[in-house]
């Protein structure tokens, strides 16, 4: 198509400067044919470069380049703006990616408790799926205007996690634990006695004499760190087992070593 358009524009720049010569057209007709042959030209050569690109080239024949573009940050790719051999224009978005290390939590919070949370201190956040073993991540604040959440009724607060082993990833659902003003009593035992069902119901297991355990249903209030605050099930003065609650409850239900 192009050198079509290229070759009927030679000819007629041709036309006019012969038809110039016999007097039969302008000065302005002539100049005007070889302005449309410069820009048939430029066309063509566009074309060329293009076509060398998208058959792996360097595009030199119409002063284009191939270069990479390197990432600022490790992350996730959320969205993807251009395709394999698109054209886009300077300055237009690629693609956006999420950086996983740190990652910020968004915490809804019902207006009517967000005097009660105290929001100089850390959160506590663990994944859905965590179970006894596995470590409670520290969230920092995060010093940002209190923004409107999707309601009226909410408002969203923010952590931030140190996310080095990326065990946390953009757009997880977790469990957040929110730090209250002022100071409660209540029972703890460590959180990894804590030991759950299928049903995801907790229990833990109690030493009722030598060498003697007993399964003991449990209700879980909050988890603090490393401690779990437990408000039915246990009394004070119970010997609740700490290592090796995993084990007992595999042994019980025919899964333990």
């Amino acid at each position: 198509m192009r050198r079509v358009q290229l070759e009927t524009a030679r000819n007629k720049a041709n036309r006019m400067r012969q038809l110039l010569k016999d007097g039969a057209v302008s000065e302005r007709a002539k100049q005007e044919a070889e302005a449309e042959l410069a820009m048939a030209q430029k066309a063509y050569q566009d074309a060329v470069g293009k076509r060398e690109l998208l058959q792996g080239g360097t595009g030199q024949s119409a002063n284009q380049s191939v270069f990479v573009i390197k990432a600022p940050l490790d992350g996730v790719i959320q969205r993807v703006y251009a395709g394999q051999s698109q054209t886009v224009a300077a300055g237009a978005p690629l693609l956006d990616i999420a950086g996983l290390n740190p990652v910020w939590v968004r915490v809804p919070v019902y207006m009517g408790d967000l005097e009660r949370i105290n929001l100089n201190q850390p959160a506590q956040v663990r994944t859905l799926a965590a179970t006894g073993r596995q470590a409670v991540s520290e969230a920092m604040p995060v010093s940002t205007p209190v923004a409107s959440g999707s309601t009226a009724a909410l408002t969203d607060i923010f952590y931030e996690i140190k996310n080095t082993d990326k065990s946390f990833y953009p757009g997880q659902k977790v469990m957040v634990s929110l730090p209250t003003k002022g100071k409660a009593d209540g029972m703890v035992v460590p959180y990894a006695a804590i030991v759950y069902d299928i049903n995801g119901g907790e229990w833990v297991y109690v030493q009722t004499g030598p060498q003697v355990y007993q399964r003991q249903r449990v209700q879980v209030q909050s988890i603090l760190r490393q401690q779990a605050v437990i408000s039915k099930g246990v009394e004070a003065g119970m010997r609740v087992v700490t290592d090796g609650a995993a084990e007992l409850f595999g042994t019980e239900f025919g899964g333990g070593k």
